[in-house]
């Protein structure tokens, strides 16, 4: 994923929480879809351990596209089996992902 210098430290920082606040058009959105594959990369985190917060259900969508396509990416041009099949399933897990708005965290509680 093409991302600036900042955007990449937002993604990649992965020892503390991050708030992504920008405007319109800025790249949230691909900030947020690199630093949820890179969780699930880098920690061997399950999509079950990860959760996505949006302010609307539009953006709660778009993200969830998003990440599905980086994972058909991924998977398609992973350079070894073990990868590629490691992505495949994410791929099919990510259907049961928490990727949504806060008040629909919350009503899952």
């Amino acid at each position: 994923m093409n991302l600036t210098p900042a955007q990449h430290l937002a993604a990649t920082t992965l020892d503390r929480p991050v708030a992504v606040t920008a405007g319109p058009g800025s790249g949230k959105t691909r900030v947020l879809v690199a630093r949820y594959l890179e969780i699930l990369e880098s920690t061997g985190a399950d999509i079950e351990n990860i959760v996505a917060i949006t302010f609307t259900k539009k953006a709660a969508s778009e993200m969830r596209e998003r990440v599905r396509n980086e994972m058909d990416e991924r998977a398609s041009t992973a350079s070894d089996p073990d990868s590629r099949r490691a992505w495949r399933q994410r791929r099919r897990e990510l259907d049961g992902a928490v990727i949504t708005t806060i008040h629909g965290f919350c009503s899952r509680l």
